[in-house]
C-alpha cells in the first residue's frame, strides 16, 4: 500500500474495523523504520520502541488518523520525531544533573597532589554554571549529544548551543585551575 493509498483509505472507507486494519497495516509497514528513526534521537532501543508503540496507541485511541491532511508517512515520522524529542526533554528535566557522578568518575588516586581539591572545585564550578550553560554542558559533554541533537532538545539554534557551551567552558576554566599546580594544593 502506498502512502497516498493508506491515507485515502481513511477518507473513503468508514467503520471502525476498516480503520483499525489500515492502522495495523501502517504499523507493520513503518514500525521498524520509525523505531530506527526514534533510536537515532534517543540512542536507546527499548525507549525508541516504547515511543513508537505509544505513538500508535495514541494514534488509534485519539483517532489522530482523522486529522492527517497531508502525507501519512510524513505525519508518522514527524510525530515520532517530536515524541522522541519530548522524551529527551523530559528525561533531562527529571534528571538531576549527574555532575557528582561525573566528578566521581575522575581517577581517584589520592596519592596525587590536589586530586580531592580538584574534584571539589570542578563539582562546585559545574554547579555554579548558569542554568542554560549547565544544561548544554551536560548534554554535550556528559550525555554525548551532538550540537544538533542538543539544539533540537532545547529548541534553540546550533549557534546558541555552541555559545552556551563556550561560556560554560570559559567559566569552568576560570574557576578550576589545572589539578596539579603547586599553589592549588
Amino acid at each position: 500500500m502506498t502512502d497516498k493509498a493508506g491515507f485515502g483509505c481513511f477518507m473513503r472507507i468508514g467503520g471502525k474495523h476498516k480503520n483499525k486494519k489500515i492502522v495495523e497495516v501502517l504499523f507493520k509497514q513503518h514500525y521498524g523504520e520509525l523505531c530506527n528513526y526514534a533510536y537515532a534521537i534517543v540512542k536507546d532501543d527499548s525507549e525508541a520502541e516504547d515511543i513508537v508503540q505509544q505513538f500508535f496507541v495514541d494514534f488509534i485511541v485519539y483517532k489522530r488518523y482523522k486529522k492527517v491532511e497531508s502525507s501519512m508517512e510524513a505525519y508518522l515520522f514527524c510525530s515520532v520525531k517530536f515524541a522522541a524529542l519530548k522524551f529527551l526533554k523530559q528525561k533531562i528535566r527529571k534528571q538531576h544533573v549527574l555532575i557528582d557522578d561525573y566528578t566521581n568518575s575522575l581517577p581517584a588516586d589520592e596519592n596525587k597532589p590536589g586530586t580531592i581539591n580538584y574534584k571539589k572545585a570542578l563539582n562546585q564550578a559545574l554547579n555554579n554554571l548558569p542554568p542554560r550553560c549547565k544544561e548544554v554542558f551536560v548534554m554535550v559533554h556528559l550525555q554525548h549529544l551532538s550540537y544538533s541533537e542538543a539544539s533540537d532538545v532545547l529548541g534553540v539554534s546550533i549557534n546558541t548551543v555552541k555559545t552556551q557551551l563556550k561560556r560554560a567552558i570559559s567559566i569552568i576554566r576560570g574557576q578550576v585551575p589545572y589539578p596539579f599546580e603547586p599553589e592549588f594544593e
